[in-house]
């Protein structure tokens, strides 16, 4: 609608307007209105509803922002219980292979361990033996000490805790018997043989001590597991007994004195 004296293009930003009467016929004047009048705005009008997509939208923000609690929240009683069925499930396996694996790793360890007290027995054996052949000009050792030696040789490496304590004890009583023969001879003090054998039967001495000291520490702890929940279920339904330690009788704890 155009209005005379208003320029061309304004028509869309104004709206006639009667505001009275005259001889029967109306004044009429144009007023101006603003477009952002005539847009919907829907937080203005509480009555009107958002649109669905903004619902949704909502939605997910409330989602995300509750996290794990909104998901509980829409979970079903028995599907959450079971849910936390499995989580402890999952938990007990986890637990039982974490111990099976220890247990194991120990018993291991110790086995290892045992086999270099072996080793170094069956050094110090071979040393003996070396001695023997040393000395026996100036003393005469029995054939018997000769073959206790060979025996106790084949017998080291499949020997158990019992009986290395039994090679051990053995063997430091044929060394201690040696080491009374040098004493005795000054020729034997000052031979560059005997003294080099001495040397490596001090390394041996200190090597096996090393050892077994490990070995103990090992089979403590892995029977500690055994004495202790819930390693101890885990360790019963596997079979494991506890490892035998290796001690030495006190006496022959004692160390020959080897010098010169």
């Amino acid at each position: 609608m155009r209005f005379r004296g208003v320029p061309p293009g304004v028509g869309e930003a104004i709206s006639p307007i009667r505001i009275g009467s005259r001889g029967g016929r109306g004044i009429w004047r144009p007023i101006q209105t603003s477009r952002a009048s005539e847009r919907c705005s829907c937080n203005s009008n509480p009555s009107i509803s958002p649109p669905r997509e903004a619902a949704s939208w909502k939605k997910h923000i409330y989602l995300s922002r509750e996290g794990v609690s909104a998901v509980i929240y829409l979970l079903t009683p028995a599907l959450l219980i079971a849910i936390l069925f499995i989580i402890l499930i999952l938990g007990l396996i986890a637990l039982f292979v974490s111990i099976y694996n220890r247990l194991y790793r120990l018993r291991n360890s110790a086995e290892a361990t045992l086999g270099q007290v072996r080793v170094a027995l069956k050094k110090r054996l071979d040393m003996i033996e070396q001695l023997l052949e040393a000395v026996k000009s100036y003393a005469k050792f029995e054939r018997e000490t000769f073959e206790s030696v060979t025996r106790l040789r084949g017998a080291v490496f499949t020997a158990g805790p019992g009986d290395l304590r039994e090679i051990d004890r053995e063997s430091r009583r044929i060394l201690g018997g040696i080491m009374a023969v040098a004493e005795s001879y000054p020729e034997l003090r000052t031979s560059e043989t005997v003294s080099v054998l001495m040397d490596s039967v001090k390394e041996v001495e200190t090597e096996i001590a090393r050892h077994r000291y490990t070995y103990n520490n090992i089979v403590q702890e892995f029977n500690i597991m055994l004495d202790t929940i819930p390693s101890k279920f885990v360790a019963s339904s596997l079979g494991m007994s506890k490892m035998e330690y290796l001690e030495f009788e006190e006496e022959v704890e004692e160390r020959p004195k080897i010098e010169f």
